[in-house]
């Protein structure tokens, strides 16, 4: 009778994921630990390794992988930082995007290390003409719609290239881009070659969390100095004019602020370390208010805080040139196409613009699903290499909100 093989030891470090960031590794405590996994699942791991600067026998796990004494759990899936993702990804192929085979596993395998490819390498007879600037794509090997073997792409119509996109990953209480259609998004929100980008899409799809998430990590990365967050002065439909609202200009515009502070707040609790630690917050030199100034609950309430972000009305934009911003224009539905043009010709050198919106929920009585300014940029732009664009899909709110957004959005 035939002995069992029994699995290999291997000696192995590993770095759980606190802060991970695609561009950036942050390396946290490194525990020197043995593990049990067999010659083959090893040999994988350190393939998918090569190229990304770890030592071979540096295994990153994700924080819900370990137990509470930081050691791994029971039937560890380990993760190479190239591969971060959620435990079990159903989202890989669900989204409006292409997905275009690949020729073979090696050609794959140089892709996830190069991190771009040729786009005639692909496939043999690929033609890349049909493809637009900046498109999302997924590039697998083998029919089935579940197979494992896939990586996201955007094509860079320029160079004919496919850049490689990190796949969705998750960490616990971060804001992380865990379906792919989130990866895509922060792809093309943090693209310094993309210098306009749309997210449009159903309620509740992550839009301008994952919008206001990148632009904060924009400005702590130093490549833009202030944001600025506008929106249209548009009620709900059926809502008194806002002359009628009580008040003075302030007081009429913080009903209009309340939702964007709500999801600002949320995304500035996933950076308090990290603004505290660079002494950001509470900063003169960042526009922050003098000790024992009174702070207005209508005006200027990032920037007391030290954070160079204003929330405001983009009605009185014409004749400014905005200098290395960011620009945030929500509910881009309810803009007029000029309104978005008067935007669109403000972005000065170093600005960037990003547009969100869902043209199914337009409140501005001039404007319909067709003519709003929204899907007016996007028919012009859509294909332009200086602009990109991702619909959301997936609903990430549940409860009725869910049952609401799955009835009323017909899937394509």
């Amino acid at each position: 009778m035939m002995a069992a093989r029994k699995a290999t030891s291997h000696e192995i470090l590993v770095l759980e994921l606190k802060d991970y960031d695609p561009k950036i590794p942050i390396l946290g405590q490194l525990t020197h630990m043995h593990t049990s996994v067999t010659d083959q699942m090893f040999a994988r791991m350190k393939k998918r390794a090569d190229g990304d600067g770890f030592a071979h026998n540096v295994i990153l796990v994700h924080p819900e992988l370990l137990d509470q004494s930081g050691h791994p759990k029971t039937g560890l899936r380990p993760f190479v930082r190239q591969d971060q993702n959620i435990s079990v990804d159903d989202t890989a192929f669900s989204g409006n995007f292409d997905i275009f085979p690949f020729a073979d596993e090696n050609r794959l395998e140089h892709f996830v290390s190069g991190g771009m490819i040729p786009a005639r390498d692909i496939a043999p007879r690929f033609d890349p003409s049909k493809l637009t600037a900046n498109q999302c794509c997924v590039l697998k090997i083998g029919q089935s719609e579940h197979d494992p073997r896939f990586e996201l792409a955007v094509f860079k119509a320029q160079s004919n290239v496919f850049v490689r996109v990190p796949q969705p990953y998750k960490i616990s209480g971060k804001i992380s881009p865990f379906t792919t259609e989130l990866a895509f998004a922060r792809f093309l929100l943090h693209d310094s070659s993309v210098g306009a980008v749309t997210l449009f899409g159903a309620a509740g799809t992550g839009k301008t969390t994952m919008a206001m998430h990148s632009a904060i990590e924009l400005f702590l990365a130093g490549e833009i100095t202030a944001i600025d967050i506008y929106k249209s002065t548009n009620q709900a439909s059926g809502q008194p004019a806002i002359a009628a609202v009580p008040g003075n200009a302030d007081q009429k515009f913080a009903d209009f602020r309340k939702p964007i502070q709500s999801t600002l707040d949320r995304v500035l609790r996933d950076f308090s370390h990290t603004l505290k630690a660079r002494s950001v917050l509470n900063s003169p030199n960042n526009g922050g208010g003098k000790k024992g100034q009174t702070v207005s609950p209508y005006t200027d309430r990032y920037r007391q805080m030290g954070l160079p972000i204003t929330i405001a009305s983009p009605a009185y934009l014409r004749g400014e040139e905005l200098q290395k911003k960011l620009i945030i224009l929500e509910e881009g539905q309810n803009y007029t196409q000029k309104l978005i043009l008067l935007v669109g010709t403000r972005i000065g050198r170093g600005s960037r613009l990003f547009v969100i919106g869902d043209h199914r929920q337009v409140d501005n009585p001039n404007v319909d699903e067709r003519t709003n300014g929204l899907s007016d940029m996007m028919n012009k732009l859509k294909g332009h290499e200086n602009y990109g664009q991702v619909e959301l899909t997936r609903c990430l709110r549940e409860g009725v909100a869910k049952m609401f957004v799955e009835r009323y959005y017909p899937k394509n």
